[in-house]
Parts: structure tokens; C-alpha cells; sequence
């Protein structure tokens, strides 16, 4: 039988520290994952938030052109 399958289906019969270790990297998949969502979620962020930027550094430069101050 593959050793990570008899793991997985026998795992208290497994070492201690065969134990811990498979409990740690299953954790550490759990984290990895939650990271790699979050960048995704940031990266959409900040291109939205680019995008705004963009906009709204467009509408200033049109505004001050047309505006004549009172001097």
C-alpha cells in the first residue's frame, strides 16, 4: 500500500512524529491556500484602485486646465 494512503487511513497508528509532521504540513496547505486567496483579493484591489487613480488624476488635469483663478 503507498505509505502517504496508509497514512491517511491509518493515521493514529502512525509514529508520533510522522503524526505531527503530516498535521503541521496539512496546516501549512490550509495557510498557504488562505495567502495565496488573499493575494489574489489584493491584487484585484490594487488594480481597481489604479484604475480610480487613473480616472480621477484625468478629471483634476481636465479641471485645472479649464479653471482660471482670480487673481
Amino acid at each position: 500500500m503507498d505509505k502517504e494512503l496508509a497514512l491517511a487511513i491509518d493515521f493514529k497508528k502512525a509514529p508520533v512524529e510522522l503524526q505531527n509532521l503530516a498535521t503541521a504540513h496539512h496546516t501549512n496547505i490550509k495557510a498557504l491556500a488562505k495567502a495565496t486567496n488573499a493575494k489574489v483579493k489584493a491584487e484585484a484591489d490594487l488594480e481597481q484602485a489604479k484604475r480610480l487613480h487613473d480616472e480621477t488624476a484625468k478629471a483634476l488635469r481636465v479641471a485645472l486646465k479649464s479653471w482660471t483663478p482670480e487673481v
